[in-house]
């Protein structure tokens, strides 16, 4: 897969992976951190996840 990367620096402990993917409709730039990234024990991240329309994240299946 073609996609340009790029390594950079923020701070000096942080380092973000930023790539550019080809196919994406609606996130043309996606970062990735090293590792998951966490606050008072629960994932930052989990705010990715589709939620329904009560405001409630959906079932696992």
């Amino acid at each position: 897969m073609p996609a340009a990367c790029a390594l950079g620096m923020i701070s000096g402990k942080i380092i973000f992976y930023f790539e550019i993917a080809e196919r994406l409709r609606t996130l043309r730039y996606l970062i990735f951190t090293g590792g998951v990234v966490k606050e008072n024990g629960i994932c930052s991240a989990y705010f990715l996840r589709k939620r329904r329309r009560c405001g409630r994240y959906p079932l696992r299946r």
